[in-house]
């Protein structure tokens, strides 16, 4: 993965507007900015790590035809009077960003 995304080249110019980078699609000089984040700083093994910490689980849900696999965290409190509290990331987005909340 880490050598596609290193191959991975750029238009010379960017086909979007200078003045509206994010109007009609993503903003080229974030992307660059991104690809090096990526491939300088990131670390999937990190992530895993993080992750494992808590119990995950895949539930599989089926309505009106369609099925979806949903993952989810179970992060129990210590308290035996908390009340529990569900929180939801967006698409796309990673229970990553929840963690720091998680461990309040």
């Amino acid at each position: 993965m880490l050598s596609l995304l290193q191959d991975s080249p750029f238009p010379d110019k960017s086909p979007i507007d200078a003045n509206a980078p994010w109007k009609l699609g993503m903003d080229v000089e974030y992307l660059k900015k991104l690809k090096h984040m990526f491939l300088t700083e990131w670390s999937w093994s990190s992530l895993e790590k993080k992750i494992a910490q808590y119990d995950n689980f895949v539930v599989h849900y089926e309505h009106g035809g369609d099925a979806l696999d949903l993952h989810f965290v179970h992060v129990r409190s210590p308290r035996s009077d908390a009340i529990p509290l569900m929180l939801l990331h967006g698409w796309p987005g990673m229970i990553s960003s929840l963690s720091s909340t998680s461990a309040a």
